[in-house]
């Protein structure tokens, strides 16, 4: 069986922002929920158990901060000789939370989302009301401040910023001295003395305009590089895949993600887009179709 370089784990839907480009803020068509420990930590066992992964990267909706018991799955992980990638929005490191500082100890790459470039969209995003952008801003300088001196030197961090009239102050507060340019590279990891930057414009989570005709043909890298496990269970090919439209199984209810990733709905879609062919309707809408996503700084070697 095919061993990826890494996959995608949700641990839990729930989250402490509400992010205008998100799904969950806009509602999705599943429950909100976290996966149970024993579940989450049966899901580790597996992957380890039949190489299915080098890697895993706890996110598709959700913070991953707020699983209480993310620190255990983590050691457990990284025992196994799997690697883990968190994505986090950055408000629970930018309080100093001491539980979330050890999570790090066994986290080997840390994406931080930095969405908010002032008060009136941090505002909007954070569901806490008496926090400010400035004080957000300050936590996550110390947090830089002690990865510079070293003290989380096993992990790899990387900030993704969306791109704005005031992205460079915001860097600037944040004591990054990287001079964005009207030519700043997108979607490329730029390595910037101890910190990797990677900036992108703000984009729709998946779909594309629904009024434009279905596509029937066209190529797709996700599926090849990993597959997407939901909260509920729902195996899906696509990591952008939130509702779980082309979900080909259920590891909570058809014996799991092995015997899901031999199934032959599984096979099929990926036999199917091996031709160029769109597989669903839900591909057929979905903005990241025909486009070269998977540039080296995905491709990130982890083993």
């Amino acid at each position: 069986m095919e061993v990826y370089s890494e996959v995608h784990v949700e641990l839990t839907t729930l989250c402490d922002f509400k992010c205008n480009f998100c799904p969950l803020t806009h509602g999705i068509n599943r429950s909100l929920q976290t996966i149970k420990k024993e579940k989450a930590f049966t899901i580790i066992q597996e992957i380890a158990d039949y190489r299915l992964a080098k890697g895993i990267s706890y996110f598709c909706l959700g913070e991953p901060f707020l699983v209480t018991y993310l620190g255990e799955l983590l050691e457990y992980a990284s025992q196994r000789g799997i690697k883990n990638r968190l994505t986090t929005n950055g408000f629970l490191l930018s309080k100093g939370n001491k539980r979330v500082e050890k999570n790090l100890e066994y986290c080997d790459f840390l994406d931080i989302s930095l969405r908010a470039s002032d008060q009136e969209s941090f505002a909007a995003m954070c569901k806490d009301r008496n926090a400010s952008f400035a004080d957000f801003l300050a936590g996550i300088k110390t947090f830089l401040a002690e990865v510079k001196k070293g003290k989380y030197h096993k992990t790899k961090i990387r900030l993704f910023v969306f791109l704005t009239k005031d992205s460079q102050n915001v860097l600037s507060t944040l004591g990054i001295d990287y001079e964005i340019t009207s030519d700043v590279p997108l979607q490329t990891e730029i390595v910037h003395n101890h910190i990797r930057l990677f900036f992108e414009k703000p984009i729709p989570w998946t779909k594309a305009d629904e009024a434009a005709p279905l596509q029937k043909t066209g190529f797709c890298e996700e599926y090849l590089h990993g597959y997407n496990i939901l909260a509920n269970g729902d195996l899906t090919p696509c990591t952008f895949d939130y509702d779980g439209h082309n979900a080909v199984g259920n590891i909570y209810s058809d014996g799991g993600i092995k015997q899901v990733l031999s199934n032959e709905k599984y096979l099929k879609f990926k036999q199917v887009f091996a031709k160029n062919i769109v597989p669903s309707d839900f591909c057929a809408t979905c903005h990241q179709l025909n486009k070269k996503k998977y540039k080296p700084k995905f491709q990130e070697k982890i083993l």
